[in-house]
């Protein structure tokens, strides 16, 4: 062989071997009787930590409705609920429509996800009957060091008998997007969720209600910063000790465009926030609903005015004080690509019903925008 020759052949390899690896899609169908290798919705895996072992970093896993067993994320593989088992894009998934389930079972944590970069997500599950006990935390699903993005996810029925009933977050900066946390249990703290170990997680369009625990019935902090935007955080309970919504024992914590109503503690003013001000600090909100009045620019003490929250129906009315109350400048960016067009640089577009986030001038307050009626 001569050099040329050696030489164009050597090139070759590098640039086969270089070349950035190319997303695949794995099918995932509890029912499926095929070869059950993922290739084919017909040919699909019928369990989805084998497909999660089975996919390499750029993936997509296809989920059809059922439920499936406890599983751990794997970095970069995002891992898709809500599907039929016809669909052909990604986008056509339905997660309310084909209920997709995650459970622990009453004996286990649902999800593990350790170490992972903000490329992994977990986007369409119900997250559900996860159980811990102690001293461990984290019902539901447990997170340490990792960045993972959840889209679109329902948290309930998990336990934990220490602390976090649906979630447990110690370090790291995971992103929840367009979820919702109900009907958990925390046992001593934080119904929902538990923040520990300089953890910074962000909930964008989340709603939180009638969750419980002894102390922090929706959210419980014991270090880090939580940022919350667009929520909210109703009806849920500390049954013994404070803060109904949220415990913020650094006050760090930061709510914008947030409303907190209605939850409840025996500590009577400590109903919706408790934090010990820390060197001064309060934890911070700014253009949000709370009861009882907090401290900040934008914020006000006025009924929200929701649909029906007896029927768990936190959707605004038309005469709402929330209604075009927010700011507009705190919207992050499309990050979940909520309107499914590629680009998650633009501002966030949707709310918490995938309708327009901003109807009128400004952003309303809470997870849900009011649009008139036929809009």
């Amino acid at each position: 062989m001569n050099n040329v020759t050696f030489n164009i052949r050597c090139l070759f390899c590098c640039l086969v071997f270089c070349l950035p690896a190319t997303a695949g899609t794995i099918y995932v169908d509890a029912n499926a009787t095929g070869q059950n290798n993922g290739t084919t919705w017909d040919n699909a895996y019928t369990s989805l930590s084998a497909a999660i072992e089975n996919a390499s970093a750029v993936d997509e896993i296809w989920v059809t409705e059922g439920t499936y067993g406890p599983l751990v994320l794997k970095d970069g593989v995002e891992v898709y609920g809500g599907f039929a088992g016809t669909e052909t894009t990604a986008s056509a998934s339905d997660p309310d429509g084909h209920k997709t389930y995650i459970s622990g079972r009453g004996e286990s944590r649902a999800v593990h996800s350790i170490g992972n970069d903000s490329s992994t997500v977990l986007r369409g599950f119900y997250i559900t009957d996860g159980f811990i006990d102690s001293p461990d935390t984290g019902g539901g699903v447990y997170l340490e060091k990792s960045d993972a993005m959840f889209v679109r996810c329902v948290f309930t029925k998990n336990r934990s008998v220490t602390m976090g009933g649906a979630v447990a977050v110690f370090g790291g900066s995971p992103t929840f997007v367009n979820c919702r946390f109900h009907g958990n249990d925390g046992g001593w703290a934080a119904g929902a969720v538990f923040n520990h170990r300089s953890a910074s997680p962000v909930f964008v369009n989340c709603l939180f209600y009638e969750n419980t625990a002894w102390e922090g019935g929706a959210v419980s902090i014991v270090a880090g910063a939580p940022t919350f935007i667009n929520c909210t955080i109703a009806d849920n309970s500390a049954t013994i000790g404070k803060a109904g919504a949220l415990f913020d024992s650094r006050a760090e914590a930061m709510l914008y465009n947030c409303i907190l109503w209605d939850n409840k503690s025996p500590v009577s003013r400590a109903n919706e926030i408790y934090d010990k001000a820390v060197s001064g600090r309060t934890t911070t909100l700014a253009h949000s609903n709370i009861k009882g009045g907090w401290p900040g620019e934008g914020n006000m003490d006025r009924d929200p005015l929701f649909v029906d929250a007896a029927s768990d129906d936190y959707r605004l009315q038309a005469t709402s004080p929330c209604v075009d109350s927010g700011r507009n400048a705190l919207l992050p960016n499309d990050v979940a690509d909520l309107s499914t067009n590629g680009d998650t640089n633009e501002v966030l577009p949707k709310d918490l019903a995938l309708k327009g986030r901003v109807s009128g001038d400004a952003v309303d307050m809470g997870a849900y925008e009011w649009h008139p009626p036929g809009e």
